[in-house]
């Protein structure tokens, strides 16, 4: 990291903050790959990029915004807890800069795929967790299959309903995780069969939910597992140092790492700040480097900011219960109604873009194309350009099927 401040409007601090911790070359670092040495200057310090040196104490102080919920990957379900885990595990399979899983980033060197793209075979590299232990394929499937367990009760479960029974075990259809399509072929390849091809699996596979933990320490630890730093193990370039519940979380370079001479950050310092007001006075103070912008300091920061596009979707949904919003033209009628622009330019100053539909704007999609490029008119854009004839007659035509008027 250089020396200067860096200002963040996070829109997707997980993969965008794994990338600047993992390589940490310049404001926009991408993820070294394993077989590039970076450049060196005359006087032996490295440097960026766009040629600037790095800073001699490589310490990154920013705001966690609140106490991890759970450390656990299977039972983690929030953006804090997700950052500091792919941060300190790796998973099988690492994202690059682009979002795609490239081989040689993550524990799995490479993989094959057969004919049908339905059977990956994932050749896991030599690596070892900070206690000495080797990273075994029988770590993932350990990992997954607890993932999918019902008792688990993994709230992003579904995200692994790709693979071969998947869906049938963690809904209770089956019983036997043996019939799962997971399975270690030795102590370094993993198998995993799929229901049908899937080229989204691989991505989905970055998701902490798939991240490894150690059946050993599972057993050993119970619930105190990832409860505080004396219960955890780790494989990735970081390791939770230290931890101050509800008020600071520090990450230290973890020097065991299989690619640990890529990472140039050396320590990780994080508070736990949830004011708006007090994390940009820590910012604008110069006690923290790096900060997501809340929405009403957006105006003031404007040519300050770097924005990344978001991999996720948020939504309003309807009470079905309820009469009127049971039918779907009225639910229709009110989705079509809402200027989402508008919002978003209140929100936002115009900077994060209205997402349309479930799917955003810049997932990357077959041929080089984005989803939404790929499949054009299949996706119904609601609430855009619709005139207040069409919302008042699809209203009207609801109304009259329950049998009211809007009288």
């Amino acid at each position: 990291m250089k020396k200067s401040k860096l200002l963040i409007m996070l829109l997707v601090f997980a993969m965008v903050f794994t990338v600047a911790l993992a390589g940490c070359g310049d404001d926009t670092a991408e993820e070294p790959n394993e077989s590039e040495d970076p450049a060196a200057g005359d006087d032996g310090e490295e440097d960026t990029d766009d040629g600037e040196k790095l800073a001699e104490e490589q310490v990154l102080r920013i705001n966690w915004n609140s106490e991890p919920p759970n450390l656990d990957p299977q039972l983690s379900q929030d953006a804090t807890s997700s950052r500091i885990l792919i941060d300190t595990l790796e998973g099988i399979v690492r994202l690059n800069a682009e979002g795609i899983a490239e081989e040689g980033l993550g524990m799995a060197e490479t993989w094959d795929l057969n004919d049908d793209e339905t059977v990956y075979t994932f050749h896991l590299r030599d690596a070892n967790w900070t206690d000495g232990e080797p990273v075994t394929a029988n770590d993932f499937e350990y990992s997954w299959k607890r993932a999918l367990d019902p008792e688990t009760a993994s709230t992003y479960a579904f995200l692994a309903y790709g693979i071969k029974n998947a869906e049938a075990y963690n809904t209770g259809e089956i019983d036997n995780a043996d019939e799962l399509g997971i399975k270690v072929l030795d102590e370094k390849t993993l198998e995993v069969t799929l229901e049908r091809p899937d080229p989204t699996f691989l991505s989905k596979l970055q998701n902490s939910t798939f991240l490894p933990v150690r059946e050993d320490k599972i057993e050993e630890w119970g619930e105190k597992y990832a409860s505080d730093v004396e219960y955890m193990v780790f494989n990735g370039p970081f390791v939770v140092s230290e931890w101050e519940h509800e008020s600071q979380l520090n990450l230290e370079k973890n020097p065991d790492y299989w690619n640990a001479d890529a990472v140039k950050l050396e320590r990780v310092e994080g508070v736990m700040v949830t004011d708006s007001n007090t994390r940009m006075n820590l910012y604008e103070t110069g006690e923290i480097d790096w900060t997501e912008v809340p929405s009403q300091y957006l105006e003031q920061y404007k040519d300050k900011l770097n924005t990344y596009p978001e991999a996720s979707t948020f939504y309003y949904t309807f009470n079905v219960e309820n009469e009127f919003f049971s039918n779907q033209k009225i639910r229709k009628a009110f989705a079509m109604a809402i200027d989402r622009i508008k919002i978003q330019e209140a929100r936002t100053q115009g900077i994060v873009p209205p997402a349309w539909a479930f799917v955003p704007p810049g997932m990357p999609g077959p041929e080089g194309k984005t989803f939404r490029e790929a499949n054009g008119e299949l996706i119904k854009d609601l609430g855009n350009g619709a005139t207040q004839e069409e919302v008042k007659a699809l209203f009207e035509e609801g109304l009259e099927e329950i049998g009211k008027t809007a009288e």
